[in-house]
């Protein structure tokens, strides 16, 4: 153990965990006190999620780029938009928007990285257009939830149902 002369209680201002030592600054009516070192009485652990380690684990990356790209309500509706009108310049599906140039470039973006907007440079023009593929997977997963859940909700109603038949006749 360090020395340390005796200081009046203190808020904590910065913790930081090393492998080996605690670093803890304390200040005491204005005054900075030297950092005491100590050995942690245990380690500490992150228990939130560690997103770098589930996304190498994960076989969904294009799922979860899809989902997270048609999360804001721009940029579903420049899909909408694409889907209703085909091709389209990215001049004009800025006009559609309140917004900068560059705020719906940046939609874009996000859009092309998921894989959802196919773009297409003729000169100087740039044009968009969906790529239908892109949206496959999660077409499939969602097909897949659909029928799982329908066919537990047929069965709860069945349930349901049967029980209400049974009361029906015992109240008889």
């Amino acid at each position: 153990m360090f020395p340390v002369a005796p200081v009046e209680p203190s808020r904590p201002i910065k913790t930081r965990i090393l492998p080996r030592f605690s670093i803890t600054r304390r200040q005491s009516h204005g005054q900075e006190i030297i950092p005491l070192l100590k050995p942690p009485v245990e380690f500490i652990f992150n228990h939130m999620v560690d997103y770098n380690q589930i996304r190498q684990e994960c076989s969904n990356d294009d799922l979860d780029r899809t989902f997270g790209a048609l999360s804001d309500p721009s940029r579903r509706q420049i899909i909408e938009l694409l889907r209703e009108s085909g091709d389209l310049k990215v001049t004009d599906v800025a006009e559609v928007f309140s917004m900068s140039l560059n705020g719906v470039s940046k939609h874009i973006k996000v859009l092309e990285r998921a894989g959802l907007v196919v773009r297409r440079i003729d000169g100087r023009e740039h044009w968009l257009g969906i790529n239908w593929s892109g949206l496959q997977p999660a077409y499939e997963w969602l097909h897949f939830y659909r029928h799982f859940w329908n066919a537990r909700l047929d069965a709860l109603v069945d349930y349901v149902q049967l029980n209400n038949e049974k009361k029906g006749k015992t109240n008889e």
